[in-house]
Parts: structure tokens; sequence; C-alpha cells
């Protein structure tokens, strides 16, 4: 799980990266769910809090462009 400093340091097209992987973990998680393989309930909350995360930074920093433009 990356903190939110660290997720801030990264360049736009890191965290776009980042999200895509982390909606990809999410599905792989669902489908570990599903087949009863994965036991641990919390996990796709995590990944999705993760990519709200992500996802607010890349919205900061899309706005401070905006602001500087």
């Amino acid at each position: 799980m990356l903190e939110t400093t660290d997720l801030r340091e990264k360049s736009v097209k890191e965290l776009q990266e980042l999200e895509i992987k982390a909606r990809k973990e999410v599905l792989d998680i669902n489908l570990q769910l599903a087949a009863g393989g994965q036991k641990d309930l919390s996990l796709v909350g995590k990944k999705k809090k993760e990519i709200a995360r992500i996802l607010t930074i890349l919205n900061e920093k899309k706005r401070g462009e905006k602001a500087n433009a």
C-alpha cells in the first residue's frame, strides 16, 4: 500500500499506470473470492481506497496544471 506522500511525488503518467495496476488487482481479488481461493474480504476495500487516493492526487495535479496555464 502506497502512502499519500509517495503518490504525490510520482508523475501523472506513473499515477495512471498505478491506477490501471490497482484496478487489475481488484479484478483478480474478486475472481479469487468467487473461486473460493481468497479468504480476506477486506483486500477489495483496501485496493479501492488506494485507487481513490490515486485518482484524488491525479485530479489535484490536473487542476494545478490548469491554474498555471
